[in-house]
């Protein structure tokens, strides 16, 4: 992984915020990451509800299968 994506108004609202967070990542990283901010972000977590839904098995929510995992 070499992206992490943040997102909420909390941090697209904040210069300082975003600014201090891409620092901290880049310095603990050593430029190895790179941290992205979604401006158009307000529906993400009603995504993120919708696609867990489909992902409960016994009312217990299970982690989505990435690259042929189960």
């Amino acid at each position: 992984m070499n992206r992490i994506v943040f997102t909420g108004s909390f941090v697209r609202k904040s210069e300082p915020v975003w600014s201090k967070m891409s620092y901290g990542l880049n310095f603990w990283s050593k430029g190895q990451m790179e941290a992205l901010y979604l401006s158009r972000d307000g529906y993400l977590g009603a995504v993120g509800a919708f696609v867990t839904q489909f992902n409960h098995v016994d009312g217990i929510a299970r982690s989505i299968p990435v690259d042929g995992d189960s």
